[in-house]
């Protein structure tokens, strides 16, 4: 077997001045610290020391009643200072109550005094029944506080695998899920935990400890804990670190389930979206092949009877079926380069009002039957890559002209803010169908109204890539027509830098 593996870097980093003080093994969690821990000695001798001072009260008390009660009853007020002792001072010091108060009584109230020898044979019975109803007033005490430690300690265990619980929930990989284990177990053990990738062949040592996870679907791993100094750990101690472990080790099956969710959602976005590309490239591919075969096939079998006019026009259907397949091969080659990285934009600053003129200047005759309305700031410089935004202008601009009735305006606005340039272009069309404002964007996506207009169903999706490669954004609403709204992020530098850099440029 290969060396240990250890995932990531330590577990916990934590500077020596913020490093919290180690816990001594089997002592309560942090929580139940009240103070400087005392020596069993020195605690024992305080108890008795008060339980001294309760019992000089219960005299005195008894000295004031004395005239006033049988000796019989004063025995009550030394039972109500043994109920007192057993309830907070432990049990050595209820057995010295004990011992001590029927020493008082017999001293001071029974007859005859001072001699420690009852003339009434009875008061034995008193002394015996004092001594048994002490003891159980002393049991019952201990188990009282014995059950109230082990609930301190269960909900201290129960908050520490809690605490736990919530870190373990917002980490999202092997190394998060490391950290939060080394802090419940730093902060309630005093020791330190490690995750490790495999388990290793030899033992961890006197001052470690190797507990491998438990079995799962997974490769298997361990948690090597340090810092025990040779010390067993108490059986509460122990429950609680392998509870940890267990924790850590369903919270590594989650992350890696929730990678495998997310690796197989990738899978499958891949295989929609090549089931996409299948069938928008084999649609748009046919047609024009189809029209062109079409047109050839007529040319080559009835060139001899065909009149000019008509073998003009089957020419010129192949020339534009020709310039549609070559337009859907160029849009889909670059597509295919934005999105595989491939295309880094090189930004200079340019005149916006001249990108958007030779973008429509491009368009060719598609625009003469509609004007361009123009509402850009003079000389606005915009940083930009200069072939690339000129590319996203004129698929935004030939989609209005495509979109927009004959005589209509294409208007393009643009205004700067603080930190970026909005470019919006409007036309006078029927807009976009409600619903489709996002998915307009997608690859092969057609509009349902788009009629008798021919598209690679890619322009639009192109623009949203060159605005994504600007850092940018881009949108689809209605406003008397459809509006595509881009918005770019500039530097900032002040105006009149841009304008003398976008001149220059």
């Amino acid at each position: 077997m290969g060396p240990v593996k250890e995932s990531g870097v330590p577990i916990q980093a934590r500077t020596p001045a913020a490093d919290p003080p180690p816990v001594a093994q089997g002592a309560p969690l942090p929580e139940a610290h009240a103070g400087p821990a005392r020596a069993p000695r020195d605690r024992v001798l305080a108890a008795l020391v008060r339980a001294s001072a309760v019992l000089a009260l219960c005299t005195a008390t008894g000295e004031v009643l004395a005239p006033f009660l049988e000796p019989a009853n004063l025995i009550m007020v030394y039972l109500a200072g043994l109920v007192y002792i057993a309830l907070r001072l432990g049990r050595p010091a209820t057995l010295y109550g004990i011992a001590a108060s029927l020493f008082l009584f017999d001293l001071l109230y029974v007859a005859p005094r001072w001699s420690l020898k009852p003339a009434d044979p009875q008061y034995f019975l008193t002394f015996a029944v004092m001594i048994v109803v002490g003891l159980v007033i002393g049991h019952l005490a201990d188990r009282s506080r014995e059950q109230a430690r082990a609930a301190e300690s269960r909900a201290a265990r129960n908050q520490a695998l809690n605490r736990m619980a919530l870190q373990l929930a917002s980490a999202g990989d092997a190394a998060g899920i490391g950290r939060a284990l080394d802090a419940a177990v730093a902060q309630a053990l005093g020791a330190r935990a490690r995750l490790l990738d495999t388990i290793p062949p030899q033992p961890a040592g006197a001052d470690a400890r190797v507990l491998p996870l438990p079995a799962g679907p997974s490769r298997p791993g361990a948690v090597r804990v340090t810092g025990l100094r040779g010390q067993p750990l108490p059986a509460d101690d122990e429950e609680l670190l392998r509870a940890f472990v267990n924790q850590a080790a369903i919270a590594l099956e989650r992350v890696r389930y929730e990678r495998l969710s997310a690796e197989s959602a990738m899978t499958a976005d891949r295989e929609r979206l090549r089931s996409t590309l299948l069938a928008g490239i084999s649609h748009d591919f046919r047609t024009p092949l189809t029209t062109i075969i079409g047109a050839t096939s007529s040319l080559l079998d009835q060139d001899a009877v065909i009149d000019p006019e008509r073998r003009r026009a089957l020419l010129q259907q192949v020339l534009g079926e020709s310039e549609r397949l070559h337009q859907l091969v160029s849009d889909l080659l670059d597509l295919t380069r934005f999105e595989a990285g491939a295309v880094r934009p090189d930004c200079e600053w340019c005149p916006l009002d001249e990108l958007v003129q030779e973008a429509w200047r491009a368009l060719g005759p598609a625009t003469e039957r509609h004007r361009l309305g123009l509402d850009v700031p003079d000389e606005l410089p915009l940083w930009c890559d200069a072939r690339l935004m000129g590319q996203a202008l004129g698929n935004l601009l030939g989609n209005a002209v495509k979109h927009s009735p004959a005589g209509s305006v294409v208007t393009v606005r643009a205004r700067r803010g603080p930190e970026d340039v909005l470019l919006a272009v409007h036309d006078q069309g029927s807009g976009v169908a409600r619903g489709h404002e996002r998915r307009v964007f997608e690859k092969f996506f057609r509009s349902g109204d788009a009629g008798g207009h021919h598209g690679t169903g890619l322009g639009l999706a192109i623009c949203a890539a060159v605005a994504e490669l600007h850092q940018g954004t881009i949108s689809a609403r209605n406003e008397q027509g459809a509006c595509f709204e881009l918005r770019l992020p500039q530097p900032a530098q002040p105006p009149g830098e841009l304008v003398d850099e976008g001149g220059a440029a």
